[in-house]
């Protein structure tokens, strides 16, 4: 017999307490999506450091699911016409460079999105907590390498992210904290999102955990970052659900399409794939 949504979530409720404690964390929330409806149970300590405990309005780092909502963001101009998924990055970001000048030229929209792009992607550098982080991002890429032909083969690629935020904010004419509020947190109604440390301090915040070593307990001590956001389930399976899977071509050959990563089973439906996310201290997932 096919159980109910509200059935699975009482099950997870009962359960997640003794798995959290199986497993030693600290804390985790849980949403479900089913026939429209939305289940959501937390259980442990935000922050073990103050005891204050998990609710499911709890507002944790979700790390590269962030990729989602840049990905989606980027939809969003591609349904409306302006932006190409085919066109070189250079078409909308003139001055994006990186240390092979050619392989810069030839970079595409999709390519980015689908960590198809080739240069190194594990490029962390701080520029600034203003409005113009991304911006003041792009000229950081200058001396980083190509590693392959771009469409050669998947690499996952975080700086690339930062350069399609930054298409989104050429074309929008915004930064892009404020195409996230205007084209995602505010239409989706989310109360309780949060952008970066400042803002997560207004809500129930998780604080990242780590073990000091092998087998020990979690203990408080990582910060608090940009990239919680309140009921980051609901936000992926309503991307999922709405999005046309525009490359569900790639997705198949490659494992991967926008800020999604494919499942063992290639069905045709984008349903099958999952992304994750994390960060010092804390980690997301989603289905």
């Amino acid at each position: 017999m096919v159980e109910s949504l509200s059935q699975v979530g009482a099950w997870v409720e009962e359960r997640l307490p003794g798995l959290i404690a199986k497993y030693q964390v600290p804390a985790a929330s849980v949403a479900i999506l089913g026939d429209g409806e939305v289940v959501r149970t937390a259980a442990g300590i935000l922050n073990k450091a103050s005891g204050v405990e998990a609710t499911a309005d709890s507002v944790f780092q979700i790390g590269s699911i962030t990729k989602v909502w840049t990905a989606s963001l980027v939809m969003q101009l591609v349904d409306e016409g302006l932006v190409d998924l085919d066109a070189p990055v250079r078409r909308y970001v003139k001055d994006f460079v990186i240390a092979d000048e050619a392989a810069a030229a030839r970079i595409t929209v999709r390519q980015l999105l689908s960590h198809l792009s080739g240069f190194e992607g594990d490029i962390f550098t701080a520029t600034t907590e203003g409005e113009d982080a991304v911006e003041k991002f792009m000229p950081v890429l200058a001396e980083v390498p190509q590693l392959f032909e771009p469409g050669e083969m998947f690499s996952y690629n975080n700086a690339a992210f930062s350069v399609l935020g930054r298409i989104v904010e050429v074309v929008r004419g915004k930064h892009y904290e404020a195409c996230l509020r205007e084209y995602l947190i505010d239409p989706l109604r989310l109360k309780h999102a949060a952008t970066g440390a400042g803002e997560a301090i207004m809500f129930r915040a998780a604080l990242g955990h780590l073990s000091s070593s092998e087998g020990a307990a979690p203990g408080a001590g990582a910060g608090l970052v940009a990239g919680a956001f309140e009921r980051s389930g609901r936000i992926r399976f309503r991307y999922e659900r709405e999005q046309p899977c525009r490359l569900r071509e790639d997705a198949h050959r490659r494992r991967s399409w926008p800020g999604w990563q494919t499942g063992p089973e290639r069905r045709k439906r984008c349903s099958n794939a999952g992304t994750a996310g994390q960060a010092s201290g804390a980690r997301s997932h989603g289905r």
